[in-house]
């Protein structure tokens, strides 16, 4: 009489459900663990990233008059950081809509730091 072979082998046979729960739980109970924990890291990812984003690096502007500002300074208030040349006529173009913008929404707590630079 020739060896038995696995159950899931045999032609015609079928395993008893016991031993088929028992061979394929283990297995889908894992996947379905390691598939958590991947969407587990995933959320932890993406809400230390949105954190870091929220958060402006500590940054020191000095106005045409001379004031410092900090970045502390703007804390809670929206804040558009536009860094424009003096040799880019668009850049010029647009200034005065940036000061319309600002005047509009400065009660709201809304800033314009425009950056210039010389090149």
């Amino acid at each position: 009489m020739p060896a038995a072979s696995a159950p899931a082998e045999r032609a015609g046979e079928r395993a008893p459900s016991g031993w088929e729960v028992k061979a394929f739980a283990a297995p889908k109970r894992a996947a379905a663990l390691a598939g958590f924990a991947l969407i587990v890291l995933s959320v932890v990812a993406a809400v230390t990233l949105y954190n870091r984003a929220r958060t402006a690096p500590p940054v020191t502007f000095t106005t045409l008059a001379g004031e410092r500002i900090a970045a502390d300074d703007l804390h809670g208030k929206v804040v558009l950081v536009n860094f424009w040349a003096t040799t880019c006529a668009v850049c010029a173009r647009e200034m005065p809509q940036m000061v319309e913008t600002h005047q509009a929404y400065a009660s709201r707590g809304f800033e314009v730091i425009a950056v210039q630079s010389s090149g």
